[in-house]
């Protein structure tokens, strides 16, 4: 038990006499609860600087959409997206493509209707717009858009031309049966399968001209802008996305202030004496970041597992877009919790550190 003298100066010619006052037990007690709420608040808060960089920022998810080959691999998860439940957002392209083009060429019509660079200014816009529109003071002032203004405004002109064309390369000449055939369904503008054979050049412009009919109607039916979000949020905003990436940086926040008041608790509660407040904060840092590290460690364990499990119970075209893009996440999520897991380790040394200048000659001489 520690006790403290009051400094009350002996009397002249008699032997010191020390006056002993226990600590007393509420004191105590809230100094072991400080402690404990002190540790239990340095795990979330070794996590905020690692989110405020990594988790809530757009150039890390970029760099690894980057990392994990879409600009390369989008044709062919486009297609996935548009068999699997996105013919909504990109009406007519399924079928256009099938009645036009060989199955062989699909993912290169993909990227010939939607060029690299198209796709990287969109990601780019959708990835930055989304973290603002997270954490937008004002709900609805900014909104996630694809705009396919570019993509119509092209395949109305001579590229529209040079796309029907490409349908032809590498085909053998059409027979008379297969050039009527083709010719009227082309005129009608309803083609019934991939075309099979090219025609000759005499005739030619006539079915490159009924072809466009075709993708005529596809363009028409792509909006100029396709808004992905809300315009005005519901009244459980709260409730949505948006509101718990909110929630989840005020909690962090919330930690990291909870740590600095703790410790000045802590401080006023060792009676402003700096030696017992180094005791007393030791504990708290080493056993909180050991814990944190431990839990980052586990959390990414954890995830990998969930999105195996869940990719389990996914049809097949639907499974494969859900695993590359699962996997951009968890790159980015790997990242954060490593940092994470560096903080909490940094927490534990110092806390360590703490512990070990407690017992030192000097602390103890300074007591």
């Amino acid at each position: 038990m520690c006790y403290y003298n009051h400094g009350m100066n002996p009397a002249k010619n008699s032997s010191s006499t020390l006056t002993l006052t226990p600590v007393p037990w509420v004191r105590r007690a809230l100094r072991s609860i400080s402690a404990l709420l002190l540790m239990f608040s340095l795990i979330p808060a070794a996590a905020t600087l690692p989110a405020e960089q990594i988790l809530f920022q757009p150039q890390p998810y970029l760099d690894s959409l980057e990392s994990s080959g879409w600009y390369s691999q989008y044709p062919h998860l486009l297609m996935d997206l548009v068999q699997g439940w996105s013919g909504w957002l990109i009406p007519g392209l399924l079928p256009m493509i099938q009645a036009l083009f060989p199955p062989n060429q699909t993912q290169q019509i993909i990227r010939f209707i939607f060029p690299e660079t198209w796709v990287r200014d969109q990601t780019e816009q959708l990835v930055t717009h989304f973290w603002i529109l997270a954490f937008s003071p004002t709900p609805g002032e900014t909104s996630l858009t694809l705009d396919f203004f570019p993509v119509k405004t092209r395949l109305r002109g001579e590229d529209g031309r040079i796309l029907i064309q490409q349908a032809f390369q590498n085909l053998p000449v059409c027979t008379t049966q297969d050039l009527l055939t083709i010719a009227g369904l082309a005129l009608q503008g309803k083609p019934a399968s991939p075309i099979q054979c090219r025609p000759p050049a005499l005739l030619e412009p006539l079915v490159i001209t009924g072809l466009q009919s075709t993708l005529q109607a596809f363009i028409n039916q792509l909006p100029d802008k396709a808004v992905l979000t809300r315009t005005r949020p519901l009244q459980d905003e709260s409730q949505s996305t948006r509101g718990l990436f909110r929630s989840i940086r005020s909690i962090l926040r919330g930690s990291s202030f909870s740590v600095i008041l703790f410790l000045i608790s802590g401080f006023f509660l060792a009676r402003r004496n700096f030696a017992h407040w180094i005791e007393w904060a030791g504990f708290p840092f080493y056993i909180g970041g050991l814990l944190g590290a431990v839990l980052s460690g586990l959390a990414g364990t954890g995830l990998r597992w969930l999105l195996e499990m869940i990719s389990l119970w996914l049809p097949g075209a639907v499974q494969e877009v859900f695993l590359f893009f699962g996997g951009v996440m968890y790159r980015v999520m790997e990242q954060f919790l490593l940092w994470t897991a560096a903080v909490e380790i940094t927490c534990a040394l110092t806390g360590l550190t703490l512990i070990l200048i407690s017992r030192s000659r000097i602390i103890r001489q300074a007591e």
